[in-house]
């Protein structure tokens, strides 16, 4: 993904968090960049869990940025119905296809 990003100079990273799909872990690296007071205009979250860890961690410390999830787990629809993940990516997993 770094490198994908390193075409527009306009975004920059402010860091890349591996959650091992614990929102646990996401919440409590969130609220770590926001304490140290972290520039951050958005997150994006490249799997599920990532979103509801972010989520919970912004509405604890009352921060607005958006968030854009990964998936339709009922937790991330349940932070956007609260208007704190912004909107969310979805896939069709009965239909994708890998293709060699």
């Amino acid at each position: 993904m770094n490198d994908v990003l390193k075409k527009y100079p306009g975004i920059k990273l402010a860091q890349t968090i591996d959650d091992n799909g614990d929102p646990r872990v996401a919440n409590d690296n969130i609220s770590a960049l926001l304490k140290a007071k972290a520039k951050i205009d958005g997150i994006i979250c490249l799997e599920a869990s990532g979103g509801s860890g972010a989520a919970e961690a912004l509405h604890r410390l009352d921060v607005k940025i958006p968030i854009v999830g990964f998936d339709k787990d009922p937790e991330t629809l349940d932070w956007i119905d609260r208007d704190v993940i912004s909107a969310t990516v979805t896939q069709k997993p009965y239909v994708m296809r890998i293709t060699r």
